[in-house]
This record gives C-alpha cells, structure tokens and sequence, in this order.
C-alpha cells in the first residue's frame, strides 16, 4: 500500500502532544484480519517533482501497489490504471453509505472521458475543509458586527472596506481580506457560486462544455474584483507574511477567504487564541452555497484499487476498514489533524465538541457539494486572474476598468477553456495506450548501437592500432552513450507523444505545433531575454569597472576578489528567499527605508507586479553574478603585457589613451567568453526565478523563463511531450545563438 502518512511516532511542534506512526493502525487491522498481511510504501506528499503523483505513476507502472492513496483519480481512472470500486460496492452487504457524513461520498467524482460520464473510482479516507475565517479582535477594535453565519458576498465587501485602515487600538495598518495562499481556484469557484453562476456543463454527448460568458460569471469576478482593493499588496506573492501569522496575536488581516481549518486541532496551543472571555478569537463562517444549497468546499484524500492488484479481495477489506472503521477515523483525527468521514466519530469524539469552531466545519462537511468541470484548465484560471487583479489595482480600482478586466478574464478563459476540451476530446486519455518497459528499452539500445558502430567506423584504424586503450575508455564513452546520448534520443520520441509518464499516444508534430503557438511559451521567451539582455548588458560593464579599480589596488586584490565572489558561492535559493522578503512590499526593509527616506511607496509593489517583478530579478542576478565577471576580467587585465603600457607612456599616451587603445582591445577576447557563457547560462536560468516567483513565475508569468516553462509541463501538469518539444525548441534557440556568436565574433576575432 502506498500512503503519505508518517510512519514513526513524533511529537507534535505546536501542541507537542505524541503523534503515533502509522504502523501502529495497520497492526490494529491485522488483528482483527490475521489472514492479511500489509506492506507499506512511504511516499513525500504532494505532487511536485519528487512528491506523491510520481511515486504513484511508477509503483502502479511496476505493478508493484495493490492500494494507492490519492488527492486525485482523474489520470489514474482515465487511463486504466486503478479499478471502477462501483462494482465492489454493490457486490458487498456490509456496505452502509449511509454511514458517512452526508454527501461525503458524492464528494469524489471521476470524469471518464470513454463514458463520458462520472464513475466512483475511490472511497474517502479522510477529508478537509476550507471556510471563511475572521479575527473577532480586530472587529472589535475597528466596532465592526462579526460576520453571520452564512455571510453574503455583499456582507463581506462592506465589513472588508470597514475594517481596512490604522486599528484604531494599537495603530497598526490592517487589512480587511485576505484570500488563502495562491491557489485561487476555489476562491473563484465558490465566488460562481455565491452568485449562482456555473463554470461549465454536460452535453448530451456526455463531454464537458463550458459556460463562464453569463452575467452571473461576470458579476461574480468583478466581486473578486473590488474585493482585492482591501487586501494587501502582496496577495500576488507565492508566500508571504500574512500566511504565516494568521491564528496569532500579530494577526492584521480581518477575513480570509478560503481559509484552511487544520489549525483548530492544535489552536488550545496557540499562544493568544483565546480572547480574555475565554473564546476563541478566530472564527469561523461559512463558505458560499448557491439557492439549492449547494456550494463549499471540502477536500481531503482517498484509496485507490490498483487494476494492476492480485490481491483484489484483500485490498478491497482494508480499503472499506481505512475509509468505514471508527478505529480507522479516530486515529486519523488525532495523529494527522484531519476530518474523518464517518458519522460515529463526530457523535462519539469529544475532541470535536471542544473547540465551538468545530461545529461551523462539521457542517460545511455535511452539505453537498458543487461538481465543475475544471479538470485540466487550472493553470489558464489562476493566470488569468492574476491579470485581472493587477489591471484592477493598476487602474485604481475603477468600475469600468474592473468591468473590462473581468470580461476579458472570463473571455480568454472560455477561449483556453474550449481549446483544452477540444484537444482532450482528440487525444483523450482513454484513447491512451500503457507505457511499456519495452519503448523505453527500444530507443535505448538504438543509441547504444548507433554510438558503438559511430566509435567502430570513424575510429577503426585507431582501434586496431590502440585497441587495448580504447578498452579502457569504454566504461566512460558507456557512461556518455546512456547517461547522455540516450536521454537525448528518448526526450525526442517523447517530443512526438502525448505522454504522462504512466500512458501515452503518438502525436507527431502537435507538441511542437502546441508549443510555439502557446502565448505563455512567447512570453517566457521575452521574460528570459529581456533578464538575460539586461543583466548582460549592465553585469559586464559593471564587473570590468570593478575589476579594473581592483586592479589598480595592488595590496587588496585578495581581499575584495573575496568580497565579490561571496555571493557567487552562495545558494541560490536562500539568497532568493531573501531578497523575496527584502523587496516584500507592506513589511520588506526596502519599502521601509525607502518611506524612511520620505519616498512614497504606493506603487512599488516590486515581485507583486509584473512591472517591478523582473527589476528585482535583474538585481538579484548583479548581485551574485558580478563576482564572477569581476574574476574573469580581472585576470584579462592581468594578462596584459605591461610592457604595452610602458611603451605608451613613453610615446606620451594619458591614462583615457590607454585604457581606449591597448585595455579594450586586448579584452575583446574575455569580453567575447563573457557574453557566450551569459548568454547560455541567461536561456538556462531556473532556479533564482522558480524561488521568487513560483513554477509559473507569478505574478502573472512575468517571471517564467523557458526552463520555467519546460518544468511546469513536465512536473507540473506531467505532459512530457510538450515538456520535450519545448526543450528541443530551447535546444535549437541556443544552438543558432551560440552560431551567430561564433560567426560574427570569434570569426571577426580570428
């Protein structure tokens, strides 16, 4: 079985209360099922590059997981690789649905796109809830009614524009709303709600068409809209501060939308969540539901029947004891802080009758749920709407700006949308065959082939004169041929296919054709030439400048080479995250010194708009690429001949006549390695950009580079193909620029 779920004991870093491994629960099943045995699989949760989705994908490809834990069943069903649990469930009489909390298992559909319909391919194991979240103290202070129960969106605009300015108590500059963390999906979705609006439906045919250009859409995201005016400046940021002190006594946001509940578990712990009456100071109401009831939303994870599974029967036993078992649900609430699913654990638990929060989250988990056909367009949603927000703010937050920003939002989004479904519709996964060990091996021995036959016939005169040389330079060209030549080769059949990982389709050319026509892959493009010129551009000369004075100081040469090579040595990634809170800009120390200084600050919202974002980046690259030019130039200066100097103090040269006629021509040459290496080195820029800006570079891709781009496909939405077509398009970019370099500078230098 494969599970996210810590396997030793540990103690909590909140509450410190002791936390029990999960193997403790499994024995438990084992006791009362001596005829099974389970063997566990642990696995980092998440879906990035090393998270959970990868690690599912080869275990079920190895057919090596009887059960799999899921935050996700539309891949794995569409392609097959995990069972329909419909049958099982009509097949078992011990089977009561109505054993859960109401509507939990309407919670977990899948799409299946060969039925064009919604099948049950997993059971809830545990679930989560998001709400609306308030500071009572802060509306006390600002004289504000706290929010009702079932506030409206009206509601919540007027008490957000209220309770945002200088709190009238303690001075500090609060806002009134907050959405939770970046993930803005739910935020829209639940905001269609509220105002009955719908993000698509079925057809007749059963395929999935989408609906977003209605006036209840519209209404909906100019809401949003107007409500971001009494946010925070940085609600653009991939982290930021107020994340992080929401549930404490430095608390200055009013409302968070969206807001995740984990926290209440532990809040007995929390230093200043209780107000001197004894309650609690975060509240919590609930989320949006539309006139019949529908609306919120909960979230959580569930098992999965690998089809693949020879041990079904088993598998089927403890999935239903994991998902149905007081025992099962209990452990879950009080070692992993999660909601369970079932009903006796809330009836007989009292660790959920402590906290009166509780009972606002236990009924958002028993009202039903909303079902939107969202699967593949996420990223075009969260893009598109980072737009929208920043042209609003930009714009002052003027009506009719909002109103355009809002129909072009909604319009591009239709426009994505139908793309995406017209393309799945062609290509769906269910059309999609199994990845098979022999494809990967194909390609593979093709290259090592081709390599030793290449070595053979341009080398056969040598080898029969070396041959026993050549012997031991095998292990090395072995190395070269399937560490590197073959990972070339089979990046460019996959260019050719639909493929994530698991299954996959040949497509010819339509990941390139997809790729070039892509306006994100154009605007990555300019992002990493417009960084990559401008720091080029003004990192050269600034180095030669630096090193030339420190050529001059013959006594501390050592000292500022140092000074200037620290931040070359220096990570990357912790260098990003601070510079990403120094240019912060309601708290960052660069906004403050600058309002120190008398400068307004209204509009420098630096890595929060696409604007500045792009400035901080080029600041960041100066600041540790620098050392690194000061080196090179440093040690061209020194490679003069001084005898050149001599001669052209004799003939009566100034300092300005040598440094024209003999310092800039003899550096033409490190001049020419600098801008070669800068400019590879500027297309291959990642990491400082994946830090400051997230995978998809926000605000708004402003900070998304081409690798940026390649990685978002590949370990982002898995579509290798388009990832690979992306990287041979790189490729063939970088290969024409290193050409042209060549032609009309090393030539013209030769």
């Amino acid at each position: 079985m494969l599970i996210g779920w810590p396997l030793t004991n540990a103690r909590h870093p909140v509450s410190q209360q002791l936390l029990y491994g999960v193997d403790s629960l499994f024995r438990a099943f084992e006791r009362e099922n001596p005829d099974i045995r389970i063997e566990l699989i642990p696995a980092q949760w998440g879906s990035g590059a090393t998270g959970f989705m990868p690690k599912s994908r080869a275990l079920l490809l190895s057919n090596s997981v009887d059960i799999l834990e899921v935050c996700t069943t539309y891949d794995f069903a569409n392609q097959g690789a995990i069972e329909c649990l419909e049958p099982w469930i009509r097949s078992d009489p011990d089977f009561d649905s109505s054993a859960y909390l109401p509507g939990m298992l309407n919670r977990w559909p899948t799409y299946i796109w060969k039925e064009h319909g919604y099948g049950r391919y997993c059971l809830p194991l545990y679930s989560g809830v998001r709400l609306t979240g308030y500071d009572r103290e802060l509306f006390r202070h600002f004289g504000v009614d706290t929010l009702s129960t079932f506030p409206t969106p009206q509601e919540i605009l007027d008490k957000a524009a209220r309770l945002t300015g200088k709190d009238p108590v303690t001075g500090k500059q609060v806002y009134g709303i907050f959405f939770q963390g970046r993930m803005k999906l739910f935020l829209f979705l639940n905001a269609l709600t509220a105002f009955n609006g719908k993000w698509g439906e079925f057809g007749p045919n059963g395929l999935p068409y989408f609906t977003l250009l209605t006036p209840e859409n519209q209404e909906a995201v100019e809401w949003l809209l107007q409500l971001s005016r009494y946010a925070p400046a940085s609600l653009m940021s991939v982290s930021n501060e107020y994340e992080a002190i929401w549930g404490t006594v430095n608390n200055y946001t009013a409302i968070r939308l969206q807001s995740s509940t984990e926290s209440l578990f532990f809040s007995e712990f929390i230093p200043g969540a209780r107000q001197k009456d004894g309650s609690f100071r975060f509240r919590y109401a609930q989320l949006f539901h539309d006139t019949a009831g529908n609306g919120g939303f909960a979230f959580g994870s569930g098992l999965s029947l690998a089809s693949s599974s020879t041990h079904k029967k088993e598998a089927w036993r403890l999935i239903k004891w994991l998902s149905m078992n007081p025992v099962s649900q209990r452990y879950l609430a009080h070692n992993l802080n999660v909601y369970p699913v079932i009903r006796r654990t809330y009836e007989e638990d009292s660790l959920f009758s402590v906290n009166e929060n509780f009972r606002t989250a236990i009924r958002e988990l028993s009202l039903p749920g909303s079902v939107h056909p969202w699967q593949n367009n996420v990223g075009i949603l969260e893009n598109g709407l980072d737009k929208a927000l920043m042209r609003a703010r930009e714009s002052g937050f003027d009506s009719l700006a909002i109103r355009q920003s809002a129909r072009l939002f909604l319009e591009t989004l239709q426009t994505e949308s139908e793309k995406m479904v017209a393309y799945e519709n062609r290509y769906s996964p269910d059309k999609m065959i199994s990845f098979r060990l022999s494809r990967f091996a194909f390609p593979f021995f093709i290259t090592l082939l081709s390599g030793l036959l290449l070595l053979l016939i341009l080398g056969r005169k040598q080898i029969r004169r070396h041959g026993i040389w050549y012997l031991f330079l095998l292990p090395s060209l072995m190395g070269v041929i399937v560490f590197l030549a073959y990972p070339i080769a089979e990046s460019f059949r996959l260019s050719l296919f639909r493929s994530n990982g698991f299954m996959e389709m040949f497509t010819g050319l339509e990941n390139y054709r997809k790729v070039i026509t892509d306006p994100n892959f154009h605007l990555t493009l300019y992002n990493t030439f417009y960084i990559g010129l401008s720091s080029l551009t003004l990192g050269i000369p600034l180095g030669f400048i630096l090193a030339s004075l420190i050529n001059s100081q013959k006594k501390v040469q050592a000292a500022f080479k140092t000074l200037y090579f620290l931040p070359m040595v220096t990570s990357t990634i912790a260098s990003a995250i601070i510079f990403k809170y120094l240019f912060e800009p309601d708290f960052g120390i660069v906004n403050t010194f600058l309002i120190w200084l008398g400068v307004p600050t209204e509009g420098l919202l630096w890595l929060n708009s696409p604007e500045t974002s792009k400035f901080v980046v080029i600041l960041f690259s100066l600041w540790q690429g620098t050392g690194y030019t000061v080196l090179i130039c440093l040690s061209g200066l020194q490679s003069i001949p001084d005898y050149l100097y001599e001669a052209a103090a004799i003939d009566g040269c100034s300092a300005l006549q040598k440094w024209r006629h003999i310092t800039l021509p003899n550096m033409r040459p490190t001049f020419i390695f600098l801008i070669m290496t800068g400019c590879i080195g500027a297309l291959k820029r990642f990491e400082d950009v994946f830090t400051l800006g997230g995978m998809q570079g926000a605000p708004a891709r402003s900070l998304q580079t081409s690798v940026g781009y390649i990685f978002e496909q590949a370990f982002g939405v898995f579509n290798f193909g388009a990832a690979s077509a992306a990287a041979y398009l790189l490729f063939i970019l970088v290969l024409l620029i290193t050409i042209l370099n060549y032609r009309f500078m090393l030539r013209k230098e030769m």
